[in-house]
């Protein structure tokens, strides 16, 4: 007895010997799998950014409109912002900005693929992954932004948590500690995407928890939420140290309650409150507003919010409803409908291999 214990002790340890140097190995087939796939999109693609906000930001980090590079990029977290500031004020021939959104790709779908060749390494998971590469990805690194960049980045790090959660000790704190990194990265790119994925993601965590095991569940949850905050403090902290940042904090906090929402259809009914006439309007509706004596004072956008918050209470509940809304890419908009419309493919996809 004694004997096959030993013979077995000494399996499982020859086993969690060899386990590391496999993974190892996996990751290294991720690594040059994802060099050679996002190496030949830009040999032949030209990624350009899909919305204005990223050139924004790149312009600030750059220094364009000031002549200075800055840390504070409005939507992204100054712990981006620093280490931007630092490459483009020693070597500000590159674009810093887009080569980190970029390299955040690469980040992520490695993390990806590791995690499905982790499943199982063969011919057939590495075309399902080059086919979720040129069907989903393509789209989204051809026009590169810093919403679906984040998303990406939550996504893959709540694969590799719950992974982790799932593995046996030898890989499991290495896969913890990546999918939490890459949960912060995407906090730090662009913070309303974090609680909009914890949300979505629910059902599949307590799938692969189970209701059960709700405390490994809350604990996902529980961390989530710290790194959030902490986060979102920090920043908070930074743009409070700079005064004219902080009021341009405050006012862009309340010109984005506006723009893109319901009350944004109002302006032109609250717009006389603010002494704008119709051209000047128009102009704000089009988000075109250079002259900031006219637009750029918190006290005017706070009073423009407050009148279009009293105006929208008397308008109807319920008007011009259309069964249009309910398919949730068309709700959902622009950016978001771009992430449902890949949800529903990889639903579909999912469904299709659990019934073969």
């Amino acid at each position: 007895m004694n004997a096959i214990a030993l013979s077995t002790t000494a399996q499982l340890d020859s086993q969690a010997r060899v386990q590391p140097y496999a993974e190892i190995r996996i990751l290294g087939i991720a690594v040059l799998l994802n060099s050679v796939l996002v190496g030949l999109f830009l040999l032949f693609a030209t990624p350009y950014y899909e919305t204005n906000d990223d050139l924004s930001m790149q312009f600030i980090a750059s220094g364009f409109y000031t002549g200075h590079p800055s840390e504070y990029l409005v939507f992204t977290n100054v712990l981006i912002g620093w280490p931007l500031k630092f490459l483009y004020t020693h070597w500000s021939g590159h674009n810093w900005y887009l080569g980190y959104l970029l390299f955040t790709h690469y980040l992520a779908l490695t993390g990806f693929a590791f995690v499905i060749f982790s499943r199982r390494l063969d011919r057939l998971f590495v075309l399902l992954y080059i086919g979720f590469f040129l069907f989903a990805e393509i789209r989204i690194l051809l026009r590169p932004q810093f919403t679906t960049t984040a998303f990406l980045a939550g996504m893959v790090g709540l694969l590799l948590v719950v992974d982790g959660m799932s593995s046996s000790p030898p890989g499991r704190s290495v896969r913890l500690i990546a999918g939490f990194l890459l949960f912060s990265l995407m906090s730090l790119i662009r913070e309303p995407v974090a609680p909009l994925l914890l949300i979505m993601a629910f059902p599949f965590l307590a799938e692969r928890f189970g209701f059960s095991a709700w405390r490994r569940l809350a604990v996902v949850y529980v961390l989530s939420a710290i790194l959030f905050i902490g986060l979102h403090g920090l920043n908070q902290w930074a743009y409070s140290r700079h005064p004219g940042w902080a009021r341009f904090s405050q006012y862009n906090a309340l010109r984005g309650e506006i723009h893109g929402t319901e009350l944004g259809r109002l302006v032109e009914k609250a717009a006389p409150v603010v002494g704008w006439n119709q051209n000047d309007t128009k102009m704000f509706i089009d988000s075109y507003y250079p002259e900031s004596e006219l637009y750029g004072s918190v006290a005017t956008m706070r009073a423009l919010h407050s009148t279009l918050k009293e105006t929208a209470k008397q308008q109807p509940l319920i008007s011009n409803f259309s069964v249009l809304y309910l398919f949730l890419p068309k709700l959902l908009g622009r950016d978001a409908g771009l992430l449902m419309w890949l949800a529903l493919l990889n639903g579909a996809w999912c469904l299709y291999f659990a019934k073969s």
